[in-house]
């Protein structure tokens, strides 16, 4: 019934997915200036679904995230609601990124809800994978000024530790059923 882009970026999923799903709202959360950019965009756009989706500007590394989206009044935590975190938790520090699925828990209160997000391992950010793309990618990432600063090597458990429930995890390499060094960093 919901979907919650938490870090929406230009991600147009809640567009491209608009019509094949009419009764769901989506809800995108970004820095106030992304949030413009979103809307300057999106305004350009065919269709673009303004009835359904609920922008939302918010910093995560200061805001509430499930006071942000949870008083928003069409926000409902009881109904079935996908939290989307993508590209997004290896630019936060562990106890940030712990705030934020802490936040994320309390927006779920139904217990279809989930949360989708992605992780590197460690060793990612710790610049030991000893592969070129990876490193060549992250001297990119630093030179934008966005190091990746958090990696998990066990997600499942780093998010059992914060009280989700059932959890499942796969690397990038697993799903695409690819060996690739730089696919099962992810």
């Amino acid at each position: 019934k919901q979907v919650v882009l938490a870090g929406a970026g230009l991600d147009m999923r809640s567009i491209s997915h608009a019509a094949e799903l009419p009764d769901v709202t989506f809800f995108e959360v970004d820095l106030p200036e992304m949030i413009a950019e979103r809307e300057r965009v999106t305004k350009f756009l065919p269709e673009e679904f303004s009835d359904r989706r609920v922008l939302l500007s918010a910093d995560f590394k200061v805001d509430d995230l499930a006071q942000v989206i949870g008083q928003h009044p069409r926000f409902d935590s009881t109904v079935p609601t996908v939290i989307i975190f993508e590209g997004c938790s290896m630019y936060f520090s562990e106890s940030e990124n712990q705030r934020l699925f802490l936040s994320f828990l309390e927006l779920m209160n139904n217990p279809l809800s989930c949360v989708w997000a992605d992780f590197v391992k460690l060793a990612v950010v710790t610049g030991r994978t000893n592969n070129l793309h990876i490193t060549n990618f992250l001297q990119g990432m630093d030179s934008l000024g966005e190091a990746f600063v958090f990696g998990a090597d066990d997600p499942s458990e780093w998010l059992e530790s914060l009280g989700f429930g059932f959890v499942q995890t796969i690397s990038a390499g697993e799903y695409l059923n690819e060996i690739d060094s730089v696919l099962s960093a992810y």
